[in-house]
């Protein structure tokens, strides 16, 4: 066999390699970092990562599987090696590292980084500062604690004083009701509109700016009213300033300052009480520890005296957590500005970023030295890029409900500090324990009734107590339909303030 053919054989293996390269899917190494990276119920992944990927598959023409870092790292140089992605790729175990991957000198000197997607800078996140909360029970008895108990107590009293009083004046008083039902001069109904337990609920009634069927006629009977009229007028209009003015419940004082002094990293390096959290073994980390500048200098000497709590060693949701934990504001998560501006903008609305993004490096794709598709990946990125498709994708997966998550911004997305918050349900948990209370008293009172009633009914209509109340008969009807008259014995008598007794001669004419 000639030279030429050894060279055609060659030539064939080498087209049968490069074409099963080309087919073989590109093993993807990446981060579980929302919303770059989620795993789904199903084991399959989502998100800007995913999408991405599938838009360079398709203007590239290649296939991918995504498998995530073993050791859930981006990539740090420690003991001469190098962890994480960046290490998959140098020990060639993953053929691209597609996740939010910082370029810097360090990983650039072992690995190959396109064209950035996305540019990003370190920025600080603080957690909102929350209203004033008091302990449970101090917020259910808020609606009482606009008036002094003092106050309670004397107009309980008055409430009971004006009562008695209205019942003594409309018993004795021959100018009322009752005496001109004994006139002939008025019905049943009229006389029994003070009794004892009628002349406490007018009281109620008119308490609660509610009308009653009837008032006194007498001129002192007025008069007593006109006065507890007044005093319902004062008492209402004097609670409702008072309640107005302590449910504007503001945020709490002592948040306000601490966060209100820290609107850049140079406030934050100066604050003694404040932790600084950064994400070890990331970018960020490199960028203070690296810089010369005076500010990033101090922001780095803060957070290298307390390392323990300032180095992170978890991932950027764990980080998130511990900052969403922390009382009141004493610790600050320095993060890369996109992911915070996913966690600030996303439910429960709790984080906002302090100070505006300083542009510092850029999130790239990494493959190894050499790879095939490094290049057309590359010219792909350009050209999403002038297309507005990396836009597209970052509207996408970046766009949250909350609103407000930047404070001191020129933009209308900039967080301001709210003079008060409106009224929650604990609040208002006062009033409805209070209907709830009536609801349950009524509903007692109302079965003890029917009891007494079936008793008494039981036992025969002789003797039965008639609770005196609006609406009832004014007279008795026989057995044919007709009339026991308004005349009787029954209907010239009024028994007590409460309870009217049915004589048995009266109950003996309903009888066959």
């Amino acid at each position: 066999m000639d030279i030429d053919h050894w060279m055609l054989l060659l030539l064939a293996c080498f087209v049968v390699f490069a074409t099963k390269v080309q087919t073989q899917p590109l093993n993807v190494t990446s981060i579980l970092v929302p919303p770059y990276l989620v795993e789904k119920k199903d084991g399959t992944y989502e998100g800007y990562i995913v999408d991405l990927l599938d838009r360079l598959a398709q203007k590239v023409g290649f296939d991918y599987q995504i498998s995530p870092v073993k050791d859930n790292k981006f990539g740090d140089l420690l003991n001469g090696s190098f962890t994480g992605m960046v290490g998959e790729l140098v020990r060639g175990e993953a053929d691209m590292a597609a996740a939010p991957l910082t370029v810097t000198d360090t990983r650039s000197s072992v690995v190959d980084f396109t064209y950035p997607f996305q540019t990003v800078g370190p920025v600080i996140i603080l957690r909102r500062p929350d209203e004033q909360r008091l302990p449970v029970k101090d917020r259910l008895i808020k609606l009482l604690i606009a008036l002094e108990f003092s106050v309670w107590l004397m107009t309980v009293l008055a409430f009971f004083v004006t009562g008695t009083i209205l019942y003594l004046i409309t018993y004795f008083n021959p100018y009322e009701w009752r005496k001109m039902y004994k006139d002939g001069e008025a019905t049943v109904r009229e006389a029994e509109s003070f009794t004892c337990l009628n002349s406490f609920w007018f009281v109620i009634s008119t308490c609660v700016w509610q009308g009653f069927m009837r008032t006194p006629r007498s001129i002192g009977g007025r008069i007593a009213v006109t006065g507890w009229w007044i005093f319902v007028i004062i008492f209402l209009t004097t609670y409702t300033a008072s309640l107005t003015n302590l449910l504007r419940v503001g945020p709490n004082p002592y948040e306000v300052e601490g966060y209100s002094k820290i609107q850049n990293f140079k406030d934050l390096a100066s604050q003694e009480d404040v932790t600084i959290g950064i994400i070890k073994g990331g970018a960020t980390q490199d960028f203070f520890e690296r810089s010369t500048g005076s500010v990033e200098r101090a922001v780095w000497n803060k957070i290298q005296i307390n390392k323990a709590e300032s180095l992170i060693d978890t991932s950027i949701s764990e980080s998130i957590d511990r900052l969403r934990r922390k009382r009141l504001s004493d610790f600050a998560l320095i993060l890369e500005s996109t992911m915070a501006k996913y966690f600030t903008r996303h439910q429960p609305c709790d984080l906002y970023i302090v100070s505006e993004q300083m542009v510092t490096a850029g999130y790239s794709i990494a493959f190894p030295r050499g790879s095939p598709v490094f290049q057309d990946v590359n010219v792909a990125l350009l050209s999403m890029m002038r297309d507005g498709v990396l836009k597209q994708l970052e509207e996408k997966w970046f766009t949250g409900t909350c609103k407000n998550y930047i404070y001191e911004s020129i933009r209308e997305d900039r967080f301001v500090f709210p003079e008060f918050y409106q009224v929650d349900l604990g609040t208002f948990s006062g009033a409805l324990f209070i209907l709830a209370v009536g609801l349950a008293f009524g509903g007692i009172v109302t079965l003890t009734e029917i009891c007494i009633f079936r008793w008494a009914e039981s036992h025969g209509e002789e003797g039965k107590p008639e609770i005196a109340r609006e609406g009832a008969k004014e007279s008795v009807v026989d057995s044919k339909g007709q009339s026991a008259g308004d005349d009787t014995e029954a209907n010239q008598k009024l028994l007590g303030p409460e309870v009217r007794i049915i004589p048995p001669q009266h109950v003996g004419a309903t009888t066959v």
